[in-house]
């Protein structure tokens, strides 16, 4: 995550690897499919997650490049350091991996998504990265108005016990409002365990799918901003909402007028009120009334996550913190907890407060040292694409990706978004790929739509 802006080595639009670079990433929501409906328990995730970091390492001995290198660095400190935590901490091996893995996955994702990026010309790797996050985010779209329509009785909303299923099951209502528009209708997982999830990864889908759709704004891109928006609406997650809808004005920004894009973005309006009518009289109304409580919500929700804990994790955690894992999530079959269930004010639904818990004030510092770098590069190479002319593509798909980072570290505040490792894999690979891959060279011109945004350095 901390990464440099130099000279680095041609790629090989012939690398063999690509393929396997590029199937990996399918593996780990695969593995929820598996995880949910074949198997009800957490091997395929496990299995998942060994095989991410073996091609990571294939990857990294084939397309390392300097910023990957750095990026390798901070993982390598940040490994350090949590294990520090859990030798003065709590000592235990299973919590330890638990909660390391948190910075370890998501380092992998970027990897395999920057080699894949070196392995071929830009052009053709972006067709193949829209494709992929398209294709996945039509699956869990359609899964989860499949539950909405089946309702949440039937047993594909039902969670097994070993996964930890209760009386919700995952799912989220629309609560609070006026039932008469509402009735039965319920935020579902898709593919997920919970309603979280499922909000976390459709915005994550959703962002790079309509950034990588088309140069220009066009059918392809109004029915891409429609899903995502549907996707996401589903989920019921505010601050995904949010997120995804600034990032619809910024690609609509960046391909037309502002009369073009107000235009645009009130035609996606109306196609989505029209699509959720046609799902359910409801579900408009429930939607938009879900996402303007935002507006009072946000107060209340910096007060329980952030202002009310602070003092409580400031006198325990000091600066070694009880150990990386101890409230990491997936910790509680190892003896951990979740935040919320220790901290005796406020809710501390919060990954920066979980990091300080675990790891002290010195993991906090090199997480956000890390993740600040990552959205710092991208805006380098944004800039340098748009000086060095026909750098459209990588303008776009670089603040993109750093629009995609900083929604997600600021939606950290209020979720434990950072320390779910699918959420991180699926941002790694699709935004913060790009932020890092390095420069794509065709002939010597950068002007080439292949040619990828990062100046070569300066001879001598």
């Amino acid at each position: 995550m901390i990464f440099h802006s130099g000279a680095i080595s041609k790629p090989n639009p012939n690398s063999k690897y690509w393929l396997l670079f590029a199937s990996v990433f399918h593996v780990r929501l695969f593995a929820e499919i598996l995880q949910k409906y074949v198997f009800w328990n957490r091997t395929p995730i496990l299995i998942g997650d060994v095989l991410i970091i073996c091609v990571s390492l294939i990857a990294i001995t084939r397309h390392g490049s300097r910023n990957v290198r750095m990026a390798l660095v901070w993982c390598i400190v940040s490994i350090a350091w949590g294990i520090l935590t859990v030798i003065a901490g709590h000592g235990g091996l299973m919590l330890g991996l638990i909660g390391i893995r948190t910075s370890v996955l998501p380092v992998c994702s970027l990897v395999i998504g920057a080699a894949l990026l070196r392995s071929l010309p830009l052009e053709r790797a972006n067709r193949f990265l829209f494709l992929s996050s398209l294709v996945w985010l039509i699956i869990i779209t359609f899964v989860a108005l499949i539950q909405i329509i089946l309702g949440r009785a039937h047993s594909i909303n039902i969670l097994p016990e070993g996964l930890g299923g209760d009386e919700r099951h995952g799912i989220g209502d629309f609560e609070g409002y006026d039932l008469r528009y509402i009735g039965e209708l319920f935020r579902p997982t898709s593919i997920f365990l919970h309603t979280g999830k499922y909000g976390q990864v459709s915005f994550v889908l959703s962002a790079f799918a309509l950034a990588s759709s088309s140069g220009r704004w066009g059918y392809k891109s109004l029915l891409v901003a429609v899903l995502g928006a549907l996707s996401v609406g589903l989920s019921g997650q505010r601050a995904a909402m949010i997120g995804y809808l600034l990032c619809v004005i910024y690609v609509l920004s960046s391909r037309m007028s502002l009369s073009g894009a107000l235009g645009a973005f009130t035609g996606i309006g109306m196609v989505l009120v029209a699509v959720c009518y046609a799902i359910d009289k409801g579900l408009p109304i429930s939607i938009w009334y879900r996402f303007f409580s935002l507006v009072e919500a946000i107060p209340s929700r910096v007060r329980e996550n952030v202002v009310e804990p602070i003092s409580d994790i400031w006198y325990e955690s000091g600066m070694l913190g009880s150990g990386a894992g101890t409230f990491s999530l997936g910790s509680a079959g190892f003896g951990g907890a979740p935040l919320y269930e220790i901290i005796a004010k406020g809710a501390a639904e919060n990954s920066w407060l979980r990091i300080w818990a675990e790891q002290g004030l010195v993991g906090v510092f090199i997480w956000t040292a890390g993740y600040f770098a990552a959205i710092i590069q991208g805006v380098r190479a944004a800039c340098w694409s748009r000086r060095s002319g026909d750098q459209r593509v990588i303008n776009v798909l670089s603040l993109n990706g750093v629009l995609t980072l900083m929604v997600i570290g600021l939606w950290s505040n209020t979720h434990d978004v950072i320390g779910n490792t699918t959420t991180m894999i699926m941002a790694m690979y699709y935004c913060g790929a790009i932020l890092c891959s390095g420069a794509h060279e065709h002939g010597g011109s950068l002007s080439h739509p292949s040619c990828i945004g990062w100046a070569p350095a300066k001879a001598g």
